[in-house]
């Protein structure tokens, strides 16, 4: 098992999974499994969560704005996507925090659907 997350150009890892991709094309391989997944992103993801012993891509739409996961099945995470800045994905546990234009970030729980903190940026 790998068990710290990785974004290299091609290559993103975590812990039960895997993916590279090229361009648009992506691909997934659970390390439990070893089942591959295919399918397009719109620009490099952020990385890999384990969602139900399933990897997923955790990505932005082509604006940026987007939060989405992308994996068997996918979905926006509405509660954190709009005003986006930058996406950071935990390397072992199902989180990601999201930085806003405000400096603000939000960090979102994929496990139990919600913004499980919030840090804001006092000096502003």
């Amino acid at each position: 098992h790998q068990l710290r997350a990785r974004n290299s150009g091609s290559e993103s890892r975590a812990y039960g999974g895997i993916g590279w991709g090229e361009g648009e094309q992506w691909t997934l391989r659970s390390l439990h499994s070893g089942i591959d997944f295919t399918t397009f992103l719109d620009r490099t993801p952020a990385g890999i969560v384990m969602i139900d012993d399933q990897p997923a891509f955790v990505g932005l739409s082509t604006a940026g704005q987007i939060v989405r996961l992308v994996g068997r099945t996918s979905r926006t995470i509405t509660a954190v996507s709009g005003d986006v800045v930058e996406v950071a994905v935990h390397p072992v546990k199902p989180l990601i925090a999201v930085q806003h234009s405000d400096s603000s970030i939000s960090v979102f729980d994929l496990i139990v659907e919600k913004v499980v903190l919030t840090v804001r940026n006092n000096a502003q």
